[in-house]
């Protein structure tokens, strides 16, 4: 027999999941009218605790629209018992629409607020219908930022690969940590609304610059330390030991045959 408190936890669990989200939007599907059985008792149930019983009916009935004008309604069939007679017992809970299971889980604010962002971000940028229906959650979990995220994500569209760093990143009313401290969300918006050829997709992780590398902007690379034990190989009469950043090593193209590498600085 199915209580509120249960019926509670499953419709929970359907917003967790993003379904309740996607109906709010208008992408349901056939989620509504949304029906849980109340597996009524059975008639040996019935008998064993015919005060129990009544008592569960009575919680159910308490949370229903019928008693509070809103929440879930429930159905009900007619059992014939031998010793009891007929008895009237719930069936189904059912809501029947999105708005009243978003008012039974009192999430009704969250409901107005979901839909006024994905509403927002639309008008911004059409490309992330897909994302927020996938992710109606993440919407609301960053519902304070969502203006400087879109911010952002204009910019790159119209700056693609920037080759800046991201203290240089000159974006009205955005403080580029909240770039720094929102890497991840970014990087799944900016997957979606970017050509291709702005993304390096051999980047596959946000760690050791990964933002940076996978969206074209600058950062502070690691050095690479080398000496040239030969002078006709020095880049610069005189120069023989130096330190290049990772990008600049990688173009380097020195006049040499034999590259010796160190295990260690002592050593090297």
């Amino acid at each position: 027999m199915i209580t509120p408190g249960e019926v509670k936890k499953k419709a929970e669990r359907l917003w967790q999941r993003g379904d309740i989200g996607r109906a709010l939007l208008g992408a349901g599907g056939d989620l509504f009218p949304l029906e849980f059985s109340c597996r009524p008792p059975t008639a040996r149930e019935l008998l064993a605790d015919f005060a129990g019983v009544r008592a569960w009916i009575k919680a159910l009935e308490a949370q229903s629209n019928e008693t509070l004008g809103h929440g879930y309604v429930l159905t009900y069939r007619e059992v014939a018992h031998r010793q009891l007679g007929t008895q009237r017992l719930p069936a189904l809970v059912r809501f029947e629409s999105v708005e009243d299971v978003a008012r039974f889980l009192g999430k009704t604010q969250a409901a107005k607020r979901l839909r006024a962002r994905a509403e927002q971000i639309l008008a911004a940028e059409p490309r992330l219908s897909e994302w927020i229906l996938d992710k109606p959650l993440r919407v609301l979990e960053y519902d304070a930022i969502w203006p400087q995220l879109l911010a952002v994500v204009a910019y790159f569209v119209a700056h693609p690969r920037p080759d800046l760093y991201l203290r240089q990143l000159d974006i009205p009313g955005v403080d580029t940590k909240i770039i720094e401290s929102h890497e991840g969300l970014l990087a799944e918006l900016l997957d979606v609304v970017l050509p291709p050829s702005a993304i390096d997709t051999s980047v596959t992780t946000l760690s050791g610059h990964g933002f940076e590398r996978r969206y074209g902007l600058r950062y502070d690379e690691p050095l690479v330390r080398l000496r040239f034990l030969d002078p006709a190989c020095a880049i610069a009469p005189g120069v023989g030991d130096l330190s290049l950043p990772l990008g600049q090593f990688r173009a380097l193209a020195p006049r040499c045959r034999r590259v010796v590498v160190t295990e260690n600085k002592v050593n090297g």
